[in-house]
């Protein structure tokens, strides 16, 4: 009776410490985009289903928000912007691709900096593609993911065969 106590005990402190840690990095400087995929329109002035909306949360208000984004093989940009007046912890922006030269993997990357030390930082990577769905259709698994789900389903057949072995 004890021991299953003492465990119950223990397994609840170790849910509350995990918890606790959990809400703690939400609250935390964090940045992400509503897809991972944007596609490029051609034109000038695309509609808002082009749109790759950034979202930043856990800002400083005092503190400006620097960025660095890298798009494609274009030429990349740098820079700072304040953060917004009307709710200081969060900012939204919205990115399109354009041109040609923006297609591939983009890496936006943002943090907020005090004196030149570096204080928050976070960073997100999105791929621009002329069609998004035909970069869907060639997902190949990880070769890594298929063998730790082969070994963990081996183990637990390992395990359901000990456990037979017990009741004879």
């Amino acid at each position: 009776m004890k021991k299953q106590w003492l465990t119950g005990l223990f397994l609840g402190v170790s849910l509350a410490l995990l918890l606790a840690g959990g809400v703690a990095l939400a609250q935390g400087f964090t940045v992400t985009a509503d897809q991972d995929c944007i596609e490029c329109w051609p034109e000038t002035c695309p509609p808002e289903e082009y749109a790759l909306t950034i979202t930043v949360r856990g800002l400083d208000p005092d503190l400006r928000l620097h960025y660095r984004h890298t798009y494609g093989s274009c030429d990349p940009g740098e820079g700072w912007r304040e953060p917004p007046l009307t709710d200081p912890w969060y900012a939204t922006y919205a990115y399109y691709c354009q041109c040609e030269c923006c297609e591939g993997l983009w890496t936006l990357e943002y943090w907020q900096e005090d004196q030149g030390t570096i204080l928050q930082y976070d960073s997100v990577t999105v791929m621009a593609a002329e069609d998004c769905e035909a970069l869907e259709e060639e997902f190949v698994p990880e070769p890594g993911t298929i063998i730790l789900l082969g070994s963990g389903l081996a183990g637990l057949a390992g395990y359901a065969g000990l456990r037979w072995g017990t009741r004879k």
